[in-house]
């Protein structure tokens, strides 16, 4: 029986030492690395995606304007101007704060000032477009008598969204804080590394939980992948495959994102503000033919009977736009796309009288 048991135990032991060698070397070809399965939930693909971009692009974060943050995982450089963007023909702009705005807004408010506060993921940042092209720019020039600041940073979920709001936002004082909503954000949710290593919110009895913070720093990644075993990541890439397939995932993505929309309403109503949600199309959505699509249903759903949220969609706007002959980009939107998010906020916010035409 022991020498069954012993014979067991070094086959095993072989089986797992021939296929942890195998799989190290397939991690290392970056064809293998790309061909992995594409969901924006499947952590694996991501940190392997960053570990070979690591090596050839020179950078240690994601872009080279990113900064590392100890609980965010990243944000933005302070004080650049005019910076020439990694992936397109543009230059970016950040203040002192490392916002992506061209000219620096201090905590304390002016008497009389209104403030309304963006978050967002890449599409609130401007990516692929220059400083006076984002969106946020332009409904700031729109709205002379407010001052909007943008909190966008690229590849952010809820989660870093909420963090940022806590640790920076309250301090601006905003009077309105606006939600850029996109579907990509919410698989970001259950990832403790998208663009980079983040932090993660899990739910204990109902509370939001921090997880992964502080954020490792780049080194400290590349340091701890010797020692990563490869087996157990391709196990994890079955294992979030049954996840998708069986209805998991879309229900942990639910559950952990409406966590992280109470919190962050909580925060905004606790600082006399005013919260609202704006769905932000995108892709193939910008095409489809349908009343909501999956995560636009998923907001107005959580929106309904939160009496003093804001909600709103671009989505139609969108559709009326295509529908008159105008083009968008297939990924982030270029200028046109964020005129037409520019043109709705505003036209929103004074619908509902929350702001002064």
């Amino acid at each position: 029986m022991i020498k069954k048991t012993l014979g067991w135990a070094a086959y095993l032991a072989f089986l797992f030492i021939f296929f942890e060698v195998a799989f190290r070397i397939l991690f290392t070809i970056p064809q293998f690395i790309y061909m992995l399965p594409f969901d924006d939930a499947f952590e694996v693909k991501w940190y392997y995606w960053w570990v070979d971009r690591h090596k050839t692009a020179g950078v240690d974060i994601y872009f080279s304007h990113d900064d590392y943050d100890e609980t965010k995982g990243w944000v933005m450089k302070p004080n650049l101007t005019k910076y020439p963007s990694d992936v397109d023909d543009i230059t970016i702009s950040s203040n002192s704060k490392g916002l992506r705005m061209t000219y620096d807004v201090p905590y304390e408010k002016a008497e009389g000032e209104e403030r309304i506060l963006i978050l967002g993921d890449s599409f609130t940042f401007g990516e692929n477009v220059n400083d006076d092209e984002v969106y946020t720019y332009l409904l700031d020039e729109k709205l002379p008598n407010q001052t909007v600041i943008n909190f966008g940073v690229h590849g952010y979920g809820h989660d870093q969204m909420l963090l940022f709001l806590q640790e920076e936002g309250i301090k601006y004082e905003p009077d309105i804080v606006i939600l850029g909503f996109l579907s990509t954000d919410v698989p970001r949710n259950v990832l403790t590394f998208r663009d980079f290593s983040k932090p993660m919110f899990e739910l204990e009895d109902g509370e939001l939980v921090l997880t992964n913070v502080p954020v490792p720093k780049p080194n400290e990644v590349l340091e701890q992948s010797v020692y990563r075993i490869r087996t157990a990541d391709v196990g994890r890439i079955f294992y979030d495959i049954y996840r998708q397939r069986s209805g998991r995932l879309k229900a942990e993505e639910e559950e952990i994102t409406s966590a992280i929309l109470d919190a962050m309403i909580k925060e905004t109503l606790a600082i006399g503000a005013t919260p609202v949600f704006v769905y932000m199309p995108w892709g193939e959505e910008l095409t489809e033919d349908k009343s909501y699509v999956e995560w636009e249903q998923f907001m107005f759903d959580y929106c309904e009977g939160q009496s003093e949220l804001y909600c709103t969609t671009l989505r139609p706007a969108f559709a009326d736009e295509l529908a008159s002959g105008a083009e968008f980009a297939i990924g982030h939107w270029k200028l046109p796309g964020n005129i037409v998010a520019a043109d709705e906020i505003y036209d929103y916010l004074i619908e509902e009288e929350l702001v002064e035409n």
